[in-house]
């Protein structure tokens, strides 16, 4: 496994700061997409990555330290963030104190079966789906499929960052 901490590859795709993309469930069959509700903040899975799941439309963002962020629809304060096991939609924090129990920053790996996505945080698990439900896993949770995702990158630019 190996941490991506550089724009990347996906087949013949440069992945960089400020492109869109969707977050799909790695695995055969159906892959059910990371939805993000900004009306309510939350995170659900969506059968596919078009109308009318508008949510599953990210835009990546590197951070200066090698992180990742992922911001719903390419909106600032509706970053994909985890807290306390869970996640949902939120904004960065402008405080560190805080900054051990919510993140909106994430450490992105990849390995031959596809990519890990694993909060900051003094003490995080992996983003996962067991059971059709989204979770943030144990650390000490035993790796498998259901903490895969796979990085489609979208050929529609509407969800840029603003500047």
């Amino acid at each position: 496994m190996h941490r991506l901490t550089k724009p990347f590859l996906i087949d013949t795709q440069t992945i960089t700061s400020g492109r869109a993309v969707a977050l799909a469930r790695s695995g055969e069959g159906a892959l059910p997409y990371l939805d993000g509700d900004v009306f309510s903040g939350g995170i659900t899975l969506a059968p596919k990555a078009a109308a009318p799941y508008s949510g599953t439309r990210w835009v990546i963002q590197q951070g200066p330290d090698g992180t990742w962020g992922f911001l719903n629809q390419g909106q600032p304060d509706k970053m994909l963030v985890a807290s306390a096991g869970f996640v949902a939609l939120g904004r960065p924090l402008a405080g560190s104190a805080m900054a051990r129990f919510a993140t909106t920053r994430w450490l992105l790996y990849r390995d031959l079966i596809g990519f890990r996505l694993r909060p900051v945080m003094a003490v995080s698990g992996w983003l996962g789906v067991r059971d059709t439900a989204l979770i943030l896993s144990d650390p000490g949770d035993v790796p498998g499929r259901w903490m895969y995702w796979d990085v489609v990158p979208l050929q529609d630019d509407r969800f840029s960052p603003r500047e």
